[in-house]
């Protein structure tokens, strides 16, 4: 029988000294998989909050240029 570790934050598998190299093999492929979805989700999210803040920042500079203090709200 295999014992189960995981990590605190994100529940990634982790091995255990106690098992078998062939349990712990999928448990590795398991968490790599999973840390490589949540980095590229994270890498996505930054490049959406870049390109509003990108927006954002064109659309108060506009607005400077024509002395508009309008809502800048999305």
């Amino acid at each position: 029988m295999s014992t189960f570790e995981s990590t605190s934050n994100r529940n990634y598998p982790l091995p255990h000294k106690d098992n078998l190299l062939q349990q712990d093999v999928q448990r590795l492929r398991t968490a790599l998989v999973n840390v490589d979805s949540d980095v590229h989700a994270s890498i996505e999210f930054n490049d959406e909050l870049q390109q509003q803040l990108s927006q954002l920042k064109r659309r108060v500079r506009l607005n400077q240029l024509l002395g508009d203090d309008k809502d800048l709200s999305f």
